[in-house]
């Protein structure tokens, strides 16, 4: 980059040609500002041919879209959640009782529980858990309260196994199809 206001400074740097303009030039904030807005215009002309990139949440500019997804999960990403306001319970005014069908798949899973061969759902036996629905595959205590797993009520479904033969051989519970 070469200062346009004389011939005699270059540099590969921007830092170092608004020090230089600071510096040597005794040009304002402004002048400095302007300068790099100039800079990212030509920028994006060499990039992304001459638009500039405006963030959604603040409007600032950018010249590259990794520039731009750098500054969004830096200046806007979400806060996490204060883990001191974080209950491990359900709310009192639930009752407590677990839904009767299936619930939706967490958006979550392992590839473990995605691959499980069983598809039946459990739930933690203490009702005041905040884990609602567990896979049998894991690891047969809640991670929360330590209690047991249960079957999880749905009284049109039977537990349905999908064995492959290779694992006839496997210990557990037997296979039952409805009619």
């Amino acid at each position: 980059m070469k200062c346009h206001l004389c011939d005699g400074y270059s540099t590969d740097n921007r830092s170092n040609l608004i020090r230089h303009l600071k510096d040597v030039h005794k040009c304002s904030a402004e002048d400095v500002f302007e300068l790099r807005e100039e800079i990212k215009k030509k920028k994006a002309e060499r990039a992304t041919g001459g638009d500039l990139l405006k963030c959604a949440e603040c409007g600032q500019t950018f010249a590259v879209k990794k520039s731009l997804s750098s500054h969004i999960s830096r200046k806007h990403r979400k806060k996490p959640e204060n883990p001191a306001e974080i209950s491990l319970f359900p709310d009192q005014s639930d009752s407590g009782s677990a839904p009767k069908a299936d619930p939706e798949l967490p958006e979550d899973m392992d590839d473990e529980e995605q691959d499980a061969r069983v598809t039946e759902w459990y739930r933690c036996s203490n009702p005041r858990c905040h884990l609602a629905v567990h896979f049998l595959c894991a690891s047969g205590h809640c991670v929360a309260c330590q209690s047991s797993f249960e079957p999880h009520p749905d009284e049109d479904s039977e537990p349905s196994f999908n064995l492959d033969s290779s694992d006839d051989d496997m210990p557990g519970p037997s296979t039952s199809t409805k009619p």
